[in-house]
């Protein structure tokens, strides 16, 4: 596989995440529309700490790992080899946001409350705007015009 070829694997591979998340959110949705509320009353205060704990946890945890995966890559001589620790460390990095994602809609089912609809949009918009990109991958790994320019063709 060209390392061209790696990037756009793991384009489809957080487009498929993306595609799931909103499926799931839009079977979710349409199966409680009528019954929901934007009521917050102390009932659902657990779940809303759970949820913004969860997803701040999987972000920083999911940078930390991305980066530490990513630091060891960048002394790789071959540009195939970067480009596959980057789909390492960006599938891992997508799998610590997408779990807390559904999580999240998840308690959406439970308790019929708007709040956590709205917080899994914000969480998936933060999803769509980490979406890896060969600008990425330059900056991240630190390739060379040489590298990047063969990444790109």
């Amino acid at each position: 596989m060209t390392p061209k070829q790696t990037l756009k694997s793991i384009r489809l591979i957080h487009l498929a995440l993306l595609i799931g998340i909103s499926l799931f959110f839009s079977i979710v949705y349409f199966v409680l529309v009528d019954n929901s509320n934007f009521i917050i009353d102390g009932q659902d205060d657990l779940y809303l700490i759970i949820s913004i704990s969860l997803f701040l946890s999987g972000l920083f945890i999911g940078k930390f790992i991305y980066t530490t995966i990513i630091n060891k890559c960048k002394f790789k001589n071959v540009l195939y080899k970067k480009m596959k620790c980057f789909m390492t460390a960006s599938i891992v990095k997508f799998a610590l946001m997408e779990g807390p994602i559904l999580i999240t809609i998840v308690f959406y089912l439970l308790t019929a409350n708007y709040y956590f609809m709205l917080l899994a949009m914000i969480y998936m918009l933060i999803f769509v705007i980490l979406k890896p990109t060969a600008e990425n991958a330059k900056l991240d790994l630190e390739l060379s015009n040489e590298e990047f320019t063969e990444l790109k063709n």
